[in-house]
C-alpha cells in the first residue's frame, strides 16, 4: 500500500471532476451527432460558417472543456491528489501532464512523433478553450499561452468544415492525459484514503 494518505475530502475534487467528464460527453455525443447534416451543405465553401452552425458551436465549446477538465482530474488522480484541483490553472496543468506522460511513454510504446503530436494537441486544445472561455470565438483574440503555439492552427479548429480535423486534435490530447498513471483511490470508513499503484492495464476513459 502506497504510505500516502489523504482524508475523504482531498478526493472530493476528484469524484466531482470525474462526475462532470461522464456529463460531458453526453453533451458532445449529442452534438456530433448533428454535425454532418448542418455543416455539409458548406463543405466547399471557402469561409467559415460559424454562425450557420450552433450544433459546432456547441460542440467546439463542449470538447475543449471535457479535454481541459479530465487534464486536471487525472492530473490530480496521477498526483495522488496532494493538491485541491482549484489550485491549477491550466499552463501548469499541461505542462505537469506532458511531463508524467513523458515518464510513462516507454511503457505504452509511444514512438517521438506520435508522443509530439498528443502534446501539441493538447496544447492547442488548452488554447482553444483559453479563447473561448473568454469570449475570443471565432477569432483567436487572447493572448497566447504557449509560445510555441499558433493563433492561425488555433483559428483554423473553429472553423466547422474542418470538425473532423479538430475531432482528430481532441483525440491526440485525450490520448495524452490518458498516459497517466491511475492509483487505484480506496476510501475507508474512517474517512481514510489510500492510493494503490496500479498493477498491470487500467482501464482508461473514451476516445
Amino acid at each position: 500500500m502506497d504510505e500516502h494518505s489523504a482524508k475523504e475530502s482531498d478526493v472530493s475534487d476528484y469524484i466531482g471532476g470525474a462526475g462532470n467528464i461522464s456529463h460531458l460527453w453526453e453533451f458532445i455525443d449529442y452534438f456530433e451527432k448533428k454535425l454532418e447534416p448542418e455543416i455539409s451543405p458548406y463543405k466547399d465553401w471557402l469561409c467559415s460558417v460559424y454562425f450557420q452552425c450552433p450544433n459546432f458551436a456547441a460542440w467546439i465549446r463542449f470538447y475543449p472543456e471535457l479535454i481541459c477538465t479530465k487534464a486536471m482530474v487525472e492530473l490530480n488522480r496521477a498526483e495522488k491528489c496532494k493538491d485541491k484541483i482549484k489550485s491549477y490553472n491550466y499552463g501548469t496543468v499541461t505542462e505537469k501532464v506532458i511531463e508524467i506522460a513523458k515518464k510513462e511513454r516507454e511503457k505504452t510504446g509511444a514512438d517521438s512523433f506520435t508522443f509530439e503530436t498528443r502534446v501539441k494537441a493538447l496544447k492547442l486544445t488548452v488554447e482553444l478553450r483559453h479563447t473561448l472561455q473568454h469570449g475570443g470565438i471565432p477569432n483567436v483574440l487572447r493572448n497566447m499561452i504557449f509560445k510555441e503555439v499558433s493563433k492561425e492552427d488555433v483559428n483554423k479548429m473553429v472553423i466547422p468544415q474542418n470538425y473532423l480535423e479538430t475531432k482528430k486534435i481532441f483525440q491526440n490530447a485525450n490520448l495524452l492525459i490518458e498516459m497517466l498513471p491511475r492509483p487505484k483511490i480506496t476510501i475507508h470508513s474512517n474517512g481514510k484514503v489510500e492510493f494503490k499503484e496500479a498493477k498491470g492495464p487500467t482501464k482508461k476513459g473514451r476516445l
